[in-house]
């Protein structure tokens, strides 16, 4: 049964011997096929590569030949199947009971090949994920790819725009490395030893620049390049539809037109700053700025109180830059107290071999929120929770800001959470 199982689900015809020995109205006839089995070998011409599976003694070389076209993607027409006889070989028919030993010709291997889709595959981004996607095509030995970014080089808006010159990965940098896991591991780019475990964005870019040249995937990048548009051409059910990209460069010049077969699309989060002009900015003696991309003034932050807008994990890393440059006191004002991450619960979730249950990781965080005073992470409007506490979501729109100093700052007094709305400018924007 298992060897007719076999037969089947590579679609090959199967003879039950009870099929043949009785014909309606006739005395039981003998059988006209042979239905034992035997095991041929398929051999590769001019390769090595063999393979063996159980067919049927009366098994003909046209259904082995479709069933093989049929594994591997190829056209039935081009598989000839080639048997030893004598000093020579013979062609065999297709209509012959296929041999116990075979050479098949026309085909490059028995493992499936690879689809070969009329236009490169594209990818928008050159970020944490492009980068990571156009190493993984390399890798796989295909350069059928073009990547678009419109800067000029590696690392995505996160950290080229974003982040400041203070910003730090928050997330340990053994589980974040771009070459993360032995699918990407190369002689190259081993297990990374002599990087920091929080790098600021210096060397995270550094880092990702590491890798791009250590995989050789740059000449498939088109930096400084806008994807301003995107027609799709073809139906949704045919196969060979494509995407029409209108690109041009960002520093001015000609656009063109890029046809891609597949596209992945990592826009990063493609912020549009929310400016707000509160009243009474114009009579504030301070400064006003935002904590992106260097915007703030950290040389007066010394001996100064900072108040900073906002609960996100950006405003809880900006509050650990404060304290950095010697800020007096850090005010966060914010509308609803968000969860923060101490250090230890990061790192066993970003080990964890399976997703950490959230019961879980809240009960983590008891140990530093009751050593800080910062109340029961259980009752925090982002978790909603049964009565028993075995089951937990959590829902907020920000990240966790991660790191102890975010803790240690409120043990020792240097930061103090406000919950409320900015009427008047205090100091407003975020620094």
């Amino acid at each position: 049964m298992q060897r007719m199982a076999i037969m089947a689900n590579m679609g090959m015809h199967v003879f039950h011997p009870d099929w043949q020995n009785v014909r309606p109205g006739a005395m039981p006839q003998g059988r006209q096929f042979s239905t034992t089995f035997k095991m041929i070998t398929m051999k590769v011409y001019g390769s090595d590569e063999e393979i063996s599976l159980p067919v049927q003694t009366c098994t003909k070389v046209y259904d082995v030949r479709e069933a093989l076209a049929r594994a591997l993607g190829l056209d039935p027409e081009s598989i000839l199947f080639l048997v030893k006889q004598g000093c020579s070989t013979r062609k065999q028919m297709l209509a012959d009971e296929i041999a116990t030993f075979v050479i098949v010709k026309g085909v490059k291997s028995f493992r499936p090949g690879r689809y070969e889709w009329p236009h490169p595959t594209g990818v928008i981004g050159a970020g944490y994920n492009g980068l990571k996607t156009a190493m993984l095509y390399t890798k796989a030995g295909n350069d059928n790819y073009i990547v678009f970014d419109r800067n000029d080089k590696v690392g995505g808006y996160c950290w080229i725009t974003a982040a400041n010159t203070h910003s730090k990965l928050q997330t340990e940098f053994g589980s974040f490395h771009i070459w993360w896991g032995e699918d990407l591991k190369t002689e190259k780019c081993p297990y990374p030893r002599g990087w920091e475990i929080w790098p600021k964005k210096k060397e995270v870019l550094a880092h990702f620049q590491h890798a791009a040249e250590a995989y050789g995937v740059l000449p498939n990048f088109r930096f400084k390049t806008n994807v301003a548009k995107l027609d799709i051409v073809g139906d949704r059910d045919q196969h060979e539809r494509y995407y029409k990209l209108t690109v041009a460069p960002v520093d001015g010049g000609d656009s063109s037109e890029v046809n891609v077969s597949c596209l992945y699309n990592y826009p990063g989060c493609m912020t549009r700053n929310r400016i707000i002009d509160y009243p009474g900015e114009d009579e504030f003696g301070g400064h006003i700025a935002y904590g992106m991309n260097d915007d703030c003034p950290y040389e007066e932050l010394k001996g100064n109180n900072v108040a900073i807008l906002g609960n996100g994990a950006f405003a809880v890393e900006n509050a650990r830059t404060c304290s950095e440059h010697a800020a007096n006191k850090v005010f966060l004002l914010t509308r609803r107290k968000n969860l923060a991450s101490p250090r230890v619960p990061c790192w066993f979730v970003h080990q964890g071999p399976m997703p950490t249950p959230g019961r879980l990781v809240l009960d983590m965080f008891k140990p530093m929120y009751e050593l800080a005073d910062f109340g029961d992470p259980w009752d925090y409007w982002s978790v909603h929770a049964s009565q028993d506490r075995t089951k937990v979501s959590i829902v907020q729109n920000s990240r966790f800001g991660i790191g102890d100093v975010t803790f240690l700052m409120v043990i020792y007094g240097k930061l103090e959470y406000v919950q409320d709305t900015v009427k008047r400018s205090l100091l407003a924007k975020g620094v």
